[in-house]
């Protein structure tokens, strides 16, 4: 196995067959049956570069909302009235 693959999936906390088979192969529901069909290689070069961006942003949101979190200014949720 590439050490990419290993290097993803122990970040994504995913088991190596499965993601290879994700980036290989689509699986069709034909009938009740399910058949399994490789990717040429530009589909799974799409398929790669499609994982690619949906990580990406996930993780650009998270780090946007953690950086949100930590600046908010905490408001003082008692109001005086001053006459």
């Amino acid at each position: 196995m590439p050490t990419e693959l290993y290097d993803v999936c122990e970040l994504m906390g995913s088991d190596q067959a499965t993601l290879q088979g994700a980036m290989t192969s689509r699986t069709l529901e034909e009938s009740q049956d399910f058949v399994t069909a490789d990717l040429s290689a530009s589909e799974a070069t799409y398929a790669r570069d499609s994982l690619c961006k949906a990580l990406y942003s996930r993780l650009f949101t998270w780090l946007v909302n953690k950086i949100n979190e930590s600046t908010k200014v905490a408001t003082n949720r008692v109001c005086k009235v001053y006459c």
